[in-house]
């Protein structure tokens, strides 16, 4: 078995496999003769990515409806004026 960097075309490929269900980790880590342990750390890494941009985006937003929220009291504000 060989190690593989996880940006690798066979390993990405693996990895595409295991998260679309088509192949287990076992299952893929055979075909693609890839150690089981680097599979799971990539698919692990692959799963966390998704779940790292929601939290971004999330703050992002809460960030932007802050601002939102602070230029119209401002243009009211200035309307009452």
């Amino acid at each position: 078995m060989r190690a593989l960097s996880l940006q690798h075309p066979l390993m990405l490929e693996a990895v595409h496999k295991v998260l679309s269900e088509q192949f287990s980790i076992s299952e893929a880590a055979q075909q693609y003769a890839l150690p089981k342990r680097s599979l799971y750390r990539a698919v692990r890494l692959a799963q966390a990515k998704p779940k790292q941009q929601n939290e971004r985006l999330r703050a992002t937003k809460q960030l932007l409806e802050q601002h939102l929220s602070d230029i119209e009291r401002s243009l009211q504000g200035l309307q009452r004026a």
